[in-house]
This record gives structure tokens, sequence and C-alpha cells, in this order.
């Protein structure tokens, strides 16, 4: 999966380079912790989420927050499912090196029918939208 500022979906997604919505944020905060000794690594992260129908999405369990790791060096390419609010993802030694990708996004996880939040942009007009299994619905920095 390549996901970039690039990136376009066929439905809105909450991410800091479109316009799909006018109000709303998701970050996930990442403090990285790395023993020297065993090699381990460590990353304790805050969820941030602003948008009242991704909240209430997230309440259901209709969609969860994600990392997306990927360290080219040692061919990691992984997808983490987050707690909804904090938590930690403990990798081994050796299977993150060199220059390493972070990526939150919020997926669903269940079909999701007539999704119509009221931060929308315009250009959406009135439209109920749905989401399959595995669609993205937000995407951090």
């Amino acid at each position: 999966m390549r996901i970039n500022e690039q990136t376009r979906f066929p439905h809105p997604v909450l991410s800091g380079y479109s316009d799909d919505y006018i109000d709303g944020s998701f970050s996930v905060d990442i403090d990285i912790h790395e023993n020297r000794e065993t090699g381990e690594v460590s990353l304790k992260y805050v969820v941030h989420l602003i948008e009242p129908e991704l909240e209430k999405v997230l309440n259901d369990e209709l969609a969860s927050p994600y990392l997306y790791i990927i360290s080219r060096d040692t061919f990691y390419n992984r997808l983490h499912r987050l707690e909804k609010n904090s938590g930690a993802i403990d990798l081994l030694k050796g299977e993150i090196l060199g220059s390493v990708t972070l990526r939150p996004i919020i997926l669903t996880t269940n079909q999701i029918d007539n999704f119509k939040p009221q931060s929308l942009h315009d250009e959406f007009g009135d439209s109920m939208w749905a989401f399959k299994h595995s669609d993205i619905m937000a995407i951090g920095e």
C-alpha cells in the first residue's frame, strides 16, 4: 500500500492534505523508546481524533485506528491495529532499521452504510456514503 499526499480515494477521507472535510483532524502522537541493550523498540502512542461522526464509528467498533509501519532496510511492512485512545507497539530487535515510515490511518472494520458527517465539504452535496471492510476513512501525518 502506498499512501502519500497524491493518493486519491472514491470517497471522502479526513486528512491534512485534502479538503474533503471542512472541520476535523486525525493524528497519532508517537514516542519512540529504543532499548540499546536488547535492540527492542517500543512505540508509545496517543490517538487524537476530532470529528464527531468518525468518533461515533470508532465507538461503535465499525472502524479502528491503525499504524502502518514500513522499514525498507528490513522489509518490515505491517499494519498494526491501535487501541482507540492510547497504547504501545513493541518491536523485536532487527524488525526495523534505518529510515522508518509511520503512517496513522483509520480503516473500517465492518461495512458502514449511510455515512454523512456534517463537516464534509459542500462538494459532496447531500450524498450518503458507504464503506466496505478495510476502506480508509482518515489518514494522519
